[in-house]
C-alpha cells in the first residue's frame, strides 16, 4: 500500500469510529456495556490514548532505522489499559475527542512527511491504528444498535 492509500484508508477507517461515537447519545456515553465494563466515553478514551502513543513511536521512527521496538508482553498492554482507563475516567468527552484528533494528526503528519526508507514501516505502524478504530467503531455500533436511545 502507497503512502496516499494507507492515508486515505486511515481516514475512512477514523471516520467509521468518529460516526461510531457520534451516534451516542450524551446521556449515553458513560453508559459500560461498548465492551465488558466499558462505555463509550472509555472506549474512544482507550482508542485516543494508544493513537497518542503510536504518534510519539511514530515519530521517533521517522528518524530512520533502528525502528523504536514495542514491548510483547500482553501484561504490559493490560497495566497500561488498566492505567489509561483511570486517567480516561477523569476526563470530559471535549478533552477526548481533542487528544484523538490532535494524536492522529501527528501520525498522519508523520507519514505524510516520512523519507522512503520509512515509509513502509510506518505505514504499517498506522495500518495497526486503522483497525484500532474499526474494531472499536463496530463495538459502539453494536452497543448502540442493542440498547435504547
Amino acid at each position: 500500500m502507497d503512502r496516499q492509500e494507507s492515508l486515505g484508508d486511515e481516514e475512512r477507517a477514523y471516520l467509521q469510529l468518529i460516526e461510531a461515537a457520534e451516534g451516542v447519545t450524551d446521556d449515553r456515553r458513560t453508559a459500560e456495556g461498548v465492551v465488558p465494563g466499558w462505555s463509550t466515553h472509555d472506549v474512544l478514551w482507550h482508542t485516543a490514548y494508544w493513537v497518542g502513543r503510536a504518534a510519539d513511536v511514530m515519530q521517533r521512527a521517522a528518524g530512520g532505522p533502528p525502528y523504536p521496538e514495542e514491548p510483547e508482553d500482553g501484561a504490559y498492554y493490560d497495566s497500561e489499559n488498566d492505567r489509561a482507563f483511570l486517567v480516561g475516567r477523569e476526563m470530559r468527552w471535549e478533552e477526548i475527542v481533542d487528544h484523538l484528533t490532535t494524536s492522529r494528526t501527528r501520525a498522519r503528519d508523520t507519514v505524510q512527511r516520512c523519507e522512503a526508507r520509512d515509509l513502509e514501516w510506518l505505514c504499517e505502524r498506522l495500518s495497526e491504528e486503522r483497525e484500532h478504530y474499526r474494531e472499536h467503531a463496530a463495538q459502539i455500533r453494536a452497543f448502540v444498535s442493542s440498547r435504547p436511545g
